[in-house]
C-alpha cells in the first residue's frame, strides 16, 4: 500500500510539475487515454486476482517454481493489460513503445 501511494504521489507531481514547464501538450488529466489506461489496469487486476495462486503453498521449498510463477504472472499482467488497451480502442504508434 505504502508503495502504491508513494508512485501516485510521485505521478502527480511530476505531471504537475511538467504542465507547469509547458512538456503536457493537452493539460487535461481526464481524456480517453488516462481513462482507458484505468480500465485496462483494472481488468488486468481482476483478471490476476482472480487466477492468482500461492507459490508457497504450491511449492515450499522450490524456489525457483515461485521465480517462474512470478515471472508468468508479469508476461500474462502485461498481456492482459494490451490486449485490454487494443480492445477500448488505444491506438499503439512507434513512439509509445
Amino acid at each position: 500500500l505504502a508503495t502504491s501511494l508513494s508512485a501516485w504521489i510521485q505521478v502527480i507531481l511530476l505531471y504537475s510539475h511538467l504542465t507547469k514547464e509547458k512538456f503536457v501538450l493537452n493539460p487535461e488529466v481526464f481524456n480517453k487515454e488516462p481513462l482507458i489506461s484505468a480500465f485496462s489496469c483494472i481488468i488486468m487486476f481482476l483478471i490476476l486476482g482472480s487466477i492468482l495462486i500461492n507459490p508457497i503453498e504450491l511449492m515450499e521449498n522450490l524456489y525457483y517454481i515461485r521465480g517462474l510463477l512470478l515471472g508468468a504472472y508479469i508476461l500474462l499482467g502485461a498481456l492482459v493489460y494490451v490486449i485490454s488497451m487494443h480492445l477500448f480502442g488505444y491506438k499503439f504508434q512507434k513512439s509509445n513503445i
